[in-house]
């Protein structure tokens, strides 16, 4: 009997599916053969070929279907795509991609299963997502602390990310690639905030600026009122704007300042000028809303190196705290 052409199943050796050609076979068509034989015994013909009187496959290699079926499958096999993080890679073969195929050999189809994607880039975002990440961070006092909370990290849009991906790899295009973000960081790997950070020890009320590893600057502060439970939480987080001459609007308060800085919602740095002094312990009965209020002079130079999106690390460091001068001489 003929044999119809057909895709074989993924060979992981050679990376590609295979085609498989018909087989032409032996087997007399009945009806052709009896007209072939009729025509040659009313001609009294001694011999009689049966060309073209054989059954034929119905499928052949040279079947549109099956052929645009076989390019597809090996398209798929031949997608090699990689993200880099950092020093980190993760490459997706044609290998993995022909496991999250949907194959119907039968009809000569396929599909490409998105929630198999979509489980994909959850893998990455599980392993390479660092927001609301807990961080090791080495302060400036020499101690390594373990801050938890904030909204500083790389952050996956997984959903947009599943979409692109999946559109990749039905073109067939290998190559690099770049997830998609909600939000970056400064760096893969740890630490992720980089070099260039605010560095806010609300223990000790003092702040230190880094730029490119070095200490540019260093400013006492006065953080939220803990008598009145707004404690300035810490966290790792990043400026969100800055703003010159903005009016800070609260339940009960409206107060105008030069240089405003946020960066955990209305949380921020700004230059307090109605304070006379800075740091110790003032900001447990006479603290603010929960912003870092600093000397005019120094919110001034802050706001001259940040920019949007400048980490900013706040902490707390046991054994730091200190007393201001007017303090002690109260």
């Amino acid at each position: 009997k003929p044999e119809n052409a057909y895709v074989s199943g993924y060979n992981e050796e050679k990376n590609s599916f295979e085609m498989v050609k018909e087989v032409e076979g032996n087997t007399l068509d009945r009806k052709k053969a009896e007209e072939k034989m009729t025509q040659a015994l009313m001609k009294l013909d001694e011999e009689v070929s049966f060309d073209g009187c054989y059954e034929k496959p119905e499928i052949t290699s040279d079947t549109e279907q099956l052929k645009t079926f076989y390019h597809k499958l090996n398209q798929y096999a031949g997608v090699n795509i990689k993200y880099t993080f950092g020093t980190e890679v993760e490459e997706l073969t044609g290998q993995d991609i022909c496991g999250w195929l949907n194959i119907d050999y039968e009809n000569n189809t396929v599909s490409l299963d998105a929630d198999k994607v979509s489980d994909y880039v959850a893998y990455l975002r599980r392993h390479h997502d660092t927001i609301f990440g807990t961080r090791k961070f080495m302060t400036s006092y020499g101690q390594e602390v373990t801050i938890e909370g904030g909204d500083y990290g790389w952050w996956m849009n997984y959903q947009q990310e599943a979409k692109e991906l999946a559109a990749q790899i039905e073109t067939g295009e290998s190559g690099e690639r770049m997830p998609v973000y909600y939000q970056t960081a400064a760096s893969y790997g740890a630490p992720d905030y980089g070099d260039t950070y605010v560095e806010i020890n609300l223990t000790a009320q003092h702040l230190f600026f880094y730029k490119d590893g070095q200490l540019v600057m260093e400013s006492d502060f006065v953080s939220g009122n803990s008598a009145r439970g707004y404690d300035t939480p810490e966290g790792t987080y990043s400026i969100t704007y800055k703003q010159r001459n903005a009016t800070l609007v609260g339940e009960n308060y409206e107060t105008p300042v030069s240089y405003w800085m946020p960066f955990n919602k209305n949380i921020g740095m700004h230059d307090a000028t109605w304070r006379s002094s800075f740091g110790g312990t003032i900001y447990k009965t006479k603290g603010s809303h929960g912003c870092i209020n600093m000397p005019y002079e120094k919110a001034q130079e802050l706001y001259g190196y940040i920019e949007k999106g400048t980490p900013v690390i706040c902490y707390h460091l046991a054994g730091t705290e200190h007393s201001t001068e007017s303090e002690l001489e109260k």
